[in-house]
C-alpha cells in the first residue's frame, strides 16, 4: 500500500473487447480511482492495444489464463491501494458511485467488504447483485428451477 492511494480498482480480463475498453474509460474519467490495475487472461482479441496511456493504469499479461480468482490475486497482490474494488471489464460505474462506495466504507466501522447494486443498461437492477443468505431452501429451489443463459456479445 502507498501513501495516498486510496482505491485500487482491479479488472480482470479475458477477450473483453470494446467492454474493457468502456470500463477503463469509465474509471479513469473519475478521481476517485487512483489506481487501475488490468490483469489480462491471454486476450486474442487485441483490446488491451486500445487501453489509454495513463500513469494511473496498470496492464499484467498472463501469458495463458490462468483463471479469474488468480488474476484477482495477482492484481491484488501488484495494487497499492488502502481499498481494493473487483469490476468485471463489462461494468461501466456512473460517475460518482465509486466516491459513494468510498463514503459508506468509511461511514462503516468494521467493515471488510462491500457490494454494489448493478444495473443492466435500460436502468433494471440485475439479479446477480441481489443475492439472499443461502438455506437450504434457496438452494433446492435454484436446483429445481429451470435456467437459460443469455450470451450477449460485447458491443462493436
Amino acid at each position: 500500500m502507498s501513501p495516498g492511494l486510496r482505491l485500487s480498482v482491479i479488472v480482470v480480463s479475458h477477450d473483453s473487447g470494446t467492454w474493457l475498453q468502456r470500463c477503463v474509460a469509465a474509471l479513469l474519467e473519475q478521481g476517485e480511482a487512483d489506481e487501475v490495475v488490468v490483469v489480462d487472461n491471454a486476450s486474442r482479441d487485441g483490446s488491451l492495444e486500445t487501453l489509454p496511456t495513463d500513469p494511473r493504469l496498470l496492464v499484467l499479461r498472463n501469458a495463458d489464463n490462468r483463471g479469474f480468482a488468480v488474476a484477482c490475486n495477482q492484481g491484488a497482490a501488484r495494487s497499492r491501494g488502502a481499498q481494493l474494488l473487483f469490476l468485471n471489464p463489462d461494468c461501466e460505474p456512473v460517475p460518482g458511485a465509486l466516491g459513494r462506495l468510498l463514503e459508506i466504507a468509511a461511514a462503516t466501522s468494521g467493515l471488510g467488504l462491500l457490494g454494489a447494486q448493478l444495473l443492466n443498461e435500460d436502468g433494471s437492477v440485475q439479479a446477480a447483485s441481489r443475492r439472499r443468505t443461502p438455506t437450504p431452501w434457496l438452494a433446492l429451489s435454484a436446483l429445481t428451477r429451470s435456467r437459460n443463459a443469455l450470451e450477449v456479445p460485447p458491443p462493436q
